[in-house]
């Protein structure tokens, strides 16, 4: 079995390559967080092989944005489960189902649920966890369970929630968790490879990826057959799990590839489905292509996707590091952030406070760093 890394603070040591300065974003953050750069890349099937909504392969824009190093995982998505308890009206539980109090949306599941297998514990006062799986990822959530997880975590932080939670529909200019559209995420899953099925190249083996008969060792253990996060090799961008292990549910509807715009499609909120991506350990290896898409109702009918789990987005701190407002991420603003680090800390001017991108509460070398990358 090939062992991927999973340290909690990879900033230690780091160095300011590209793939290095993605990995030290981490402590900026409450998740480990990787900047994907800006830039076009190519969408879709490149192979002909898939469904007709794969098609056509075209070409995409996607401004920077923060992903998930790892997908949520089963104590991530429970501590803000206790948290939201804790608020009176987030949650409530009906039978094994955590849903919203008023509107019965049903949001995710408990091992005392219905519809899909979830080591998560509700004894009527809290939830827990069964042992040995807290770092395995959450795969009971449905697409509204998702963008909830997103608003508590925001919540705890201190930002802004992304989501309204009476219509869902997302607010792309908060700072706030959201969900990844599906262009960031086949953007990200695609770690920068050109045409490839998967994200390490064209071909999958059981030492690749968690998927249906993959031979890992979790596959006698009980269900769900997840893998902890980080167990497999990660793409090029850092990313871990962005095939198989659960689906990753993204933000917006766009049916098809002819409606979509070139730059930062992001689909509608305003009907209630939704798309998933990346397969999981309940699917065949074709599920983990690429460029493979289910279209599913948000909360699917009441019930929720064997394997559905997600995967959190950050947007950049700055709209392509454009400091000044000119309409270009450059040599000017990479000269306004070095002011701003030789400049005083303790009241710094507006454009100083935009110019700490990893919002580390200082301007400096690692935000110089980031802008340098954005602004290639």
């Amino acid at each position: 079995m090939r062992i991927g890394q999973h340290s909690p603070n990879p900033i230690v040591g780091c160095t300011f390559g590209l793939l290095a300065l993605s990995a030290c974003l981490a402590p900026a953050f409450g998740a480990d967080m990787v900047l994907i750069p800006a830039g076009e890349f190519l969408m879709g099937d490149a192979f002909n092989e898939g469904d007709p909504g794969e098609l056509p392969r075209h070409a995409v824009y996607i401004s920077a944005f923060h992903v998930g190093m790892y997908e949520v995982t089963n104590q991530e998505y429970l501590a803000a489960l206790n948290w939201a308890q804790t608020q009176g009206d987030l949650i409530a539980v009906v039978d094994g189902q955590v849903v919203q109090p008023v509107s019965k949306t049903l949001l995710s599941e408990t091992s005392a649920g219905r519809w899909s297998p979830t080591p998560i514990v509700w004894d009527g006062e809290s939830f827990s966890v069964v042992t040995g799986f807290g770092n395995r990822p959450v795969s009971s959530v449905t697409w509204y369970g998702a963008a909830a997880y997103c608003n508590w975590l925001s919540a705890m932080e201190g930002r802004t929630p992304s989501y309204d939670t009476a219509t869902w529909v997302c607010d792309y200019d908060t700072d706030g968790y959201r969900l990844p559209t599906e262009a960031e995420w086949e953007k990200a899953a695609r770690g920068g490879l050109t045409g490839a099925r998967y994200p390490w190249g064209d071909t999958i083996s059981g030492i690749d990826a968690n998927y249906w008969e993959s031979g890992d060792d979790y596959e006698t253990l009980g269900h769900p057959q997840t893998t902890p996060v980080g167990l497999y090799f990660p793409n090029e961008f850092g990313l871990y799990d962005t095939a198989g292990n659960v689906w990753e549910w993204c933000n917006g509807y766009l049916y098809s590839y002819e409606q979509s715009p070139y730059l930062n499609p992001r689909g509608t909120d305003l009907v209630d489905f939704r798309f998933i991506r990346g397969g999981s350990w309940f699917h065949e290896a074709d599920n983990l292509r690429t460029a493979f898409r289910i279209g599913l109702e948000a909360d699917v009918g009441n019930g929720i996707p064997i394997g559905s789990g997600l995967r959190l987005v950050l947007d950049s701190a700055l709209v392509d590091g454009d400091l000044d407002d000119d309409g270009d991420a450059d040599a000017a603003d990479l000269a306004i952030l070095a002011g701003c680090m030789s400049g005083p800390q303790s009241a710094p001017s507006p454009e100083c406070v935009g110019a700490d991108i990893n919002r580390d509460g200082a301007c400096d070398l690692h935000d110089y760093a980031i802008l340098q990358l954005v602004a290639q």
